[in-house]
């Protein structure tokens, strides 16, 4: 008789835009009977325990801030130029120095903690290079989960494997196995091309807010809602939003600036039409706009 449930580890670096768009999907397996752990490190911990799944740091002792800014110089470098069709994937771009730096710190604890908990099949996000690794050494299959639209398995393989070859050698790997299934979040109306990639519908997950007890009255003028993401502040700060500032007061509508723990204070004084507020469910915001400016990223609506 097959086994009808599976001990399955999700690994992800640290951030809110890595770990996010996994909670759902992990909590659909633990509902349906399956054992979930969150394999990552940094703040993706405790939004982790947060979203009530246990999880378990891989990369204890590692210095993560001290590694971004080793490597945030790299960050611009990736928007100095429009990505072409061909080499739209953050593997291709500057940035992934990062995240093939965090892949190598994270892969030892990974492979033991995989090992000690007898995961049967790894789930990895985009930019978790450790992932593959784990799975290849365990000799169990990989799943790579999309969480946007410019990400695929391909592009892994032809782009980032190969730079994570100091970290197979240390697991005395020759390769890294490709994934064995991609799940794909991206809705098909907006993929250039098709896949063979497992459609999955997405189910928004950006934390919980306090929501008012009486749902406000939509307002008569437009709102607008407007967020940097977590990354782009601390790379560039709050200037890219110095345009929007000054535009706003010529503008009939409400603007309101998701600016999470930081307020953007190096806007000076703002607009009457522009508000800030700090973290935020951006689904329960975004149902009260008419419209959304943002920074690019995978926003989660």
């Amino acid at each position: 008789m097959p086994k009808l449930f599976r001990r399955i580890l999700f690994v992800t670096p640290p951030g809110h835009g890595h770990i996010f768009p996994l909670i759902s999907i992990a909590w659909a397996f633990r509902a349906a009977g399956h054992e979930v752990l969150i394999a990552t490190c940094g703040i993706s911990l405790s939004l982790a325990s947060h979203a009530g799944l246990s999880h378990i740091n891989v990369a204890p002792g590692q210095d993560l801030l001290g590694m971004f800014e080793r490597h945030k110089h790299s960050f611009p470098q990736s928007f100095a130029r429009p990505l072409q069709s061909d080499d739209a994937s953050p593997s291709n771009s500057n940035t992934g120095s990062f995240f093939i730096a965090l892949g190598d710190a994270m892969a030892d604890g990974l492979v033991q903690a995989a090992l000690k908990w007898r995961a049967e099949v790894i789930i990895f996000t985009p930019e978790a290079a450790a992932g593959p690794v784990a799975a290849t050494k365990l000799g169990i299959p990989s799943v790579f989960l999309g969480i946007g639209l410019a990400h695929t398995p391909q592009s892994m393989v032809e782009n980032v494997y190969p730079k994570m070859n100091l970290t197979s050698e240390r697991h005395g790997l020759a390769n890294i196995s490709a994934p064995a299934a991609w799940i794909d979040v991206a809705p098909k109306s907006l993929k250039a091309v098709a896949s063979n990639s497992w459609p999955m519908r997405y189910v928004p997950y950006n934390g919980g807010s306090l929501l008012p007890l009486v749902p406000s009255v939509q307002n008569r003028e437009p709102r607008i809602a407007v967020t940097l993401g977590t990354v782009v502040p601390l790379v560039y700060g709050w200037s890219p939003l110095h345009w929007l500032t000054m535009a706003a007061q010529h503008v009939d509508a409400e603007f309101v600036i998701v600016c999470g723990s930081s307020g953007p204070s190096v806007l000076g004084e703002l607009p009457a039409n522009v508000k800030t507020i700090g973290w935020f469910s951006l689904n329960e915001l975004l149902i009260t706009c008419n419209g959304v400016i943002h920074h690019g990223g995978w926003v989660r609506q």
